[in-house]
């Protein structure tokens, strides 16, 4: 969905997928389902993702440049 924080906890495509509406879910659900090598890659590239997004580095610099220091 275009302007919601979803888009930037994943990449559409690479660590999981952004739908736009209930027939977009369910085709993307169904490729899921079908395919494992699918699953795996996207769910790998997810944990990489979510690591280096939560990571306290990556924290630490955010507080830093919020509080203007």
């Amino acid at each position: 969905p275009t302007g919601h924080h979803f888009a930037s906890l994943l990449v559409h495509g690479e660590s999981g997928f952004l739908c736009s509406d209930h027939a977009e879910f369910r085709m993307y659900a169904m490729q899921l389902a079908a395919d494992p090598k699918l699953r795996q890659r996207l769910s790998h590239a997810c944990r990489q993702h979510a690591e280096q997004l939560n990571c306290p580095e990556v924290h630490r610099d955010l507080w830093l440049e919020a509080l203007d220091i």
